[in-house]
């Protein structure tokens, strides 16, 4: 029988895979350490099962010895708690309170005289005095490929997404207005989620004919209300979208609808790893050409999730590379007809021997 391994035991194994990895990138390119401040990145290397807002606001991962985390004095002993990079350093301007620096900048200068990395990768654009620093995009990339433990979060925040679309067929009220349908739905998602993934979308009526929305105190009433969702579990997101019809609807808006729905599950037929980004983009727009609406399909056709629920890849007509296995994304087609209504379907897709479609809640509802 294979040994049992606690969660905590298996979490350091899997960021000092991670960190491994880095070392090598480092080494190979002949450089001293790597700098990381995007907050995704940060989670990505010692607090992934924290939701939204990094522990630590800068992690160096140099060529060699101990990784170094630097967090502000706010989050330090949460950071000495929960942060998997145990060699802290601390800022903070306020007088009586221990700290290696006034401020990050200052703390991460000394830090890398100290190690004497003269010469740096980093994450984001950045300037040091003194250091040469060139930006590399290694560890976005890193973030592409999930790993199982990474899928099996995401697959839980996708259950809990699906659980919120079957919840929102029943709190559908052509009476109730936009905010009280996300509150109704939000409250229900925070019962099995760490939190929302990002601000729910309930745009009604002609709302529904902008691709983004703010919701507002106004009554659904009858047509097509489109609903923008997720949530975090263990670090790690989900998006959903739905489109529901609310009360009486048109013809058009049928037919809107199923030639949305023919070109998400045909794209999604057409995932598979070494295609190229753009062509799954490109059938999209393909299809709706077909019917008269290229023009009402305003945006990209996904983009990764994970940590983030905006990160790589992107899917759209522009971006070059091809699907890899291990890549977590949306497709979620839409067409905006202005100030008559819209329609957008997304769901999650994970990139194995096949597409496999994570969130399943109902999408054939005509």
């Amino acid at each position: 029988m294979a040994k049992h391994i606690f969660p905590e035991s298996l979490f350091i194994i899997m960021y000092e895979k991670r960190w491994r990895k880095i070392k090598e990138k480092i080494d190979d390119e002949n450089f001293d350490a790597f700098v990381v401040r995007n907050e995704g990145n940060i989670r990505y290397l010692c607090c992934s099962d924290i939701p939204s807002f990094p522990l630590v606001s800068c992690v160096i991962i140099p060529r060699k010895g101990k990784n170094i985390a630097v967090a502000s004095s706010l989050e330090e002993f949460r950071a000495r708690d929960k942060c998997t990079i145990k060699n802290l350093k601390v800022f903070c301007p306020y007088p009586n309170i221990k700290n290696d620096g006034k401020n990050l900048d200052g703390v991460l200068k000394n830090v890398l005289k100290k190690i004497n990395a003269n010469k740096i990768m980093v994450d984001t654009k950045q300037k040091i005095k003194d250091v040469k620093a060139k930006q590399d995009d290694f560890i976005f990339n890193m973030r592409m490929k999930k790993d199982k433990e990474e899928i099996r979060r995401i697959r839980k925040a996708c259950r809990i997404a699906d659980y919120g679309a079957n919840i929102l067929e029943e709190i559908i009220d052509e009476n109730k207005t936009e905010i009280q349908v996300a509150n109704e739905l939000d409250y229900a998602l925070r019962q099995k989620a760490q939190c929302n993934s990002f601000q729910t979308i309930i745009a009604s009526g002609k709302n529904s004919s902008y691709s983004h929305h703010d919701n507002i105190n106004k009554k659904l009433g009858n047509g097509m209300m489109i609903c923008d969702f997720g949530v975090y579990y263990d670090g790690y997101c989900s998006d959903i979208t739905r489109t529901f019809p609310v009360g009486n609807v048109s013809e058009e808006m049928i037919d809107v609808y199923n030639i949305v729905l023919e070109a998400q599950e045909k794209a999604i037929k057409n995932v598979r790893v070494g295609k190229k980004i753009s062509e799954i983009d490109k059938l999209i727009r393909e299809i709706f050409k077909e019917y008269g609406y290229e023009r009402y399909f305003v945006h990209s056709t996904g983009h990764g999730i994970g940590l983030e629920v905006h990160e790589k890849p992107r899917i759209a007509c522009n971006v070059k590379g091809r699907i890899e296995k291990g890549n977590v994304f949306t497709v979620e087609p839409g067409i905006y007809l202005p100030k008559k209504f819209g329609v957008r379907i997304e769901d999650d897709i994970l990139v194995g021997k096949n597409a496999e479609v994570l969130t399943k809640a109902k999408k054939k509802i005509f």
